[in-house]
Formats: structure tokens, sequence, C-alpha cells
């Protein structure tokens, strides 16, 4: 099947973690591709990244197997559902304009996991089992801030990235390999960090933050750190470097006073999540990395 994508965005990661599920548990192979380019597997969300499918591009799709005209089926009700993206709500996010005020007691969240004291197990097959109970330990994490409108609908981007058949078996063959899981989790993602940070496509590239906050999260799972945020004082006003899905669905709306973020960018999914629970993102302000910690900041401006 060919067809004209609709989506103003292109195949980003919440449509494309909508085409992998919709194939998912299927008897058939299918590929993807962009127009007549070369093939992807259709249920890695990194590899449909890595086309670079943008809105009014043609998405080539072939299926083979026991199972195919089901699949093909299944494709073409999600086409037909927009891969069940609310396009008219994506065209207005394009045209937001509106003031962003933050302001509390500055609190700089580093988030970064040091694992220079990391000691891998000696048999492979251990260091293995090690890795995939931090990545239940994240899927818990991720299925625990699922819910209702775009938090549900990116943590399950997220899981469904988790899961890439592409990243598990390239971490699989890492450690099984003799690498310990710290160092392949590292380097796997780091891999496909830089495919989706050279992205000129700001939807696309944004699923670089994506996987920096799983690389970070399963490190965290295999040092045995707490995956959730500590406990923020009241009128908190987060300064971090990037703002990423998890860190936006932990924040109180009631008592945060909002997020400074350094990176410059509102196409992450860290900021929809937080616009989405009432609590006011500003990006690009490099600045904020010397402001002192517990002053107090008030910042306003248009976004």
């Amino acid at each position: 099947m060919r067809l004209r994508l609709g989506n103003p965005h292109g195949l980003h990661a919440r449509p494309a973690a909508a085409l992998v599920g919709a194939i998912a548990g299927l008897d058939a192979q299918v590929v993807a591709a962009r127009g007549d380019g070369p093939t992807v597997d259709a249920r890695s969300m990194t590899a449909l990244g890595g086309l670079g499918v943008r809105g009014g591009d043609e998405l080539r799709l072939v299926a083979h197997g026991p199972e195919a005209l089901l699949a093909v089926q299944r494709l073409l009700e999600l086409a037909t559902d927009d891969f069940g993206e609310d396009l008219t709500a994506a065209e207005m996010d394009d045209e937001l304009d509106e003031a962003q005020a933050v302001a509390g007691l500055v609190h700089h969240l580093d988030l970064q996991v040091d694992t220079s004291g990391y000691a891998a197990l000696a048999e492979p097959e251990a260091e293995r089992a090690r890795l995939l109970a931090a990545t239940d330990a994240v899927d818990a994490l991720l299925l625990e801030l699922d819910g209702p409108g775009v938090q549900g609908q990116v943590m399950h981007a997220l899981r469904g990235l988790l899961h890439d058949p592409g990243l598990v078996g390239a971490l699989r063959t890492a450690v099984l390999g003799g690498a310990s899981s710290a160092r392949a989790v590292a380097e796997v993602y780091d891999r496909q960090v830089d495919v989706f940070a050279s992205m000129d496509n700001p939807y696309l590239r944004e699923r670089a933050t994506d996987l920096r906050l799983l690389r970070r999260l399963l490190l965290a799972g295999l040092l045995g750190r707490e995956l959730t945020l500590p406990e923020l004082a009241p009128d908190s006003l987060l300064v971090v470097d990037e703002l990423d899905a998890v860190t936006a669905a932990q924040l109180d709306p009631e008592t945060c006073g909002g997020v400074v973020v350094l990176r410059a960018g509102r196409a992450g999914h860290g900021v929809e999540v937080a616009t989405a629970r009432g609590i006011a993102v500003v990006d690009g302000h490099r600045e904020a990395a010397g402001w002192p910690e517990g002053g107090h900041a008030h910042l306003s401006l248009e976004v």
C-alpha cells in the first residue's frame, strides 16, 4: 500500500507508535519506506523515525505472511484515522502564541547517572537478566504514568521505544557478547541519539530527548536507583537542560512554579506533557544555568 501522509509533523513518535501497535502480534512481516527508498522493519519505531517521513511524503508499506491481508486492513484503518493524531489540534499547536510566565524558588535538577562504579556480573546471561529487570522497572514506571490524552499517548510511544526490536536486539547481542549492561545501554542508545539529533525535522529531532530519557532510566535501574523524581519543595522553579516527558508527568501542577529549559525548542514530549497538565514552560534560556540555587526568579515571555 502507498499513502500520502497527512500528518503535518510527519511520522513522529506517536503516529509511529500507533503504526507499530496496529501490526503487533500479527503473523506478518511488514516493512516501510519513504516513497521508493530503502525499506525498514515497520515494527521498529527507531527504524521508522530514521526514514524521516514528513507531512506530505509518500509512505510505502509492504506486508508478507499468513496475516498480511489483516495487517494491510489495520494499516488502512489507521491511515484513515490519521494514525490516531488530531490534525486540527496539531495545526493549532503550530499557531499557538501565548504568554508564558514562571516564578518560584530556583531548583537545578540534574538527573544524569554516573555509572563509573557499575560492576558487571561475570556471566553474560546473569548480566542480561539484570538488564531485563531494569527494563521491566522502566516499563512499570511508564505504565504508572499512563493516563488519558497527551500524557497517555506519549507514555505509549515511550514504551514502544523501550521495546523497540532494533534496540532490544542490539542490547542483547552486546551483553551476551561480554559487554556490561551499562556500557551496552550507553553505546546502543547514544548511536540512535546521534541519528535523530542530526535531523532537520524538529519533531523527529526531539526523538533524541526520548532516547536520552530511556537511556537514563535504564542506567538508573541497573544501579538500583529510584526512578521517580525526588520530592520537590513547594513553589520550586525547575531549571533543566532539557525537559523529558517522565519528568513533566511527575511534577505537581499545584506546587510547581514552572520549568525553565536551557535548550531551545518546544516540539518535545516533555513540553507537551507539562503544558497539557497546566505547567508553564519557557525554553532557550541558557543564562538560567547561573541562577543561584534557592533564589527567587520570575520570567515572562512570548512563546
